[in-house]
């Protein structure tokens, strides 16, 4: 999430807090034996009325998140200064931000030290770049830049992958849901393209409350070793990310019970509460629904929330970076996710309708 300059509006922030890899990737790839769990079914016996049909376990737990960019995500073009002191951006024009590199003169671009070795090969005859730019693919021909440190350069400033913390939504049946929104690169303001990813489990160590206008956050420690990955993500998309449960994650992450999912229409503006582990323990915080907006396009703003909880607010102060994701439950079933704060009241922000996340 970006600290933007505060106007005298509101503001309201997305909730994922973002740590952005800038030097050498955590990972260099994901393990690919990665063992997904078997459908987790649930105990009918728990559940009354016959709701069975549509069954999720809301988690409210903490996660560690990484993903890395389906190619190289470019966050910036910007101008080199050659040995000659001449100041040249060889790529403007050519190479926007928020474009992809796929690949140069023909090879694939994985990560950015594949673009920095593909650099250095330019002996003067340019390099041909495959470039992705929204659904598009077209190539440029570049040529590289050697600036007064003696290295070769094309003025782009890139990134390959994304981690962070946020807070699992479910887990049903086929896999699980988080965040209640997508991982959007903190430069382009963009949805990152992602080729693989993974859901951890996290080490809160401290939370930073929330205050007007300087939104708080959790601060963890994620071990990326491949015993503490406890899901593989398969999309990153408006509604959220998902993917599919490992084994290792069934074990941790499902003794929960199950619960009926709400249709837009059972919502109620009144008393729900919002599950979390942000504590340590999994516990259920009350909170006020104030609004429901029908009409709202993608359904991420549907529902305005108020927290009322003590507890809570002696922990966070209201709703901080990291929560993104925590399930609101509301008469025995799971009617949303946290999305969104009001900077300048952090008490306050919404949620989005869980037949949105489900549905996509």
């Amino acid at each position: 999430m970006i600290n933007k300059s505060f106007r005298n509006t509101i503001l309201i922030t997305l909730l994922f807090t973002i740590g952005l890899i800038t030097n050498n990737s955590i990972i260099d790839n994901l393990p690919a034996d990665i063992e997904i769990a078997d459908q987790v079914n649930a105990d009918s016996s728990s559940i009354v009325n016959d709701e069975q049909t549509n069954l999720i376990i809301p988690s409210g737990e903490p996660i560690g998140i990484y993903v890395k960019a389906s190619g190289v995500m470019v966050v910036d073009v910007c101008e080199i200064t050659d040995k000659y002191e001449n100041k040249i951006s060889p790529c403007r024009g050519f190479i926007y931000k928020g474009d992809y590199i796929d690949s140069i003169n023909g090879k694939k671009v994985n990560c950015k030290s594949d673009l920095v070795n593909a650099i250095k090969c330019d002996y003067g005859d340019g390099i041909d770049i495959t470039v992705r730019r929204n659904q598009n693919i077209f190539d440029t021909h570049v040529n590289a830049v050697t600036a007064k440190n003696g290295n070769k350069m094309l003025g782009l400033m890139v990134k390959d992958d994304i981690s962070g913390i946020g807070t699992l939504t479910y887990i049903s049946k086929n896999g699980f849901g988080a965040l209640g929104h997508s991982i959007n690169d903190i430069d382009t303001g963009r949805i990152v393209d992602i080729s693989e990813g993974a859901i951890y489990g996290v080490e809160l160590i401290n939370i930073v409350k929330a205050n007007k206008n300087m939104p708080g956050r959790l601060e963890g420690m994620i071990d990326y070793s491949k015993s503490n990955i406890v899901g593989r993500i398969d999309e990153n998309q408006l509604f959220g990310i998902s993917g599919k449960i490992t084994k290792n994650g069934a074990k941790k992450l499902s003794e929960a019970d199950w619960m009926p999912v709400a249709k837009k229409n059972e919502i109620k503006i009144g008393k729900a509460s919002i599950k979390s582990s942000i504590s340590g323990v999994s516990k259920l915080y009350d909170i006020n629904i104030t609004k429901i907006n029908y009409d709202t396009y993608d359904g991420l703003k549907g529902i305005e929330i108020k927290v009322t909880d003590s507890e809570l607010l002696g922990y966070t102060n209201g709703i901080v970076q990291g929560m993104s994701g925590s399930p609101i439950i509301q008469n025995g079933k799971v009617v949303g996710a946290i999305t969104h704060v009001l900077v300048n009241d952090p008490t306050r922000g919404y949620g989005i309708f869980i037949e949105n996340m489900l549905e996509h």
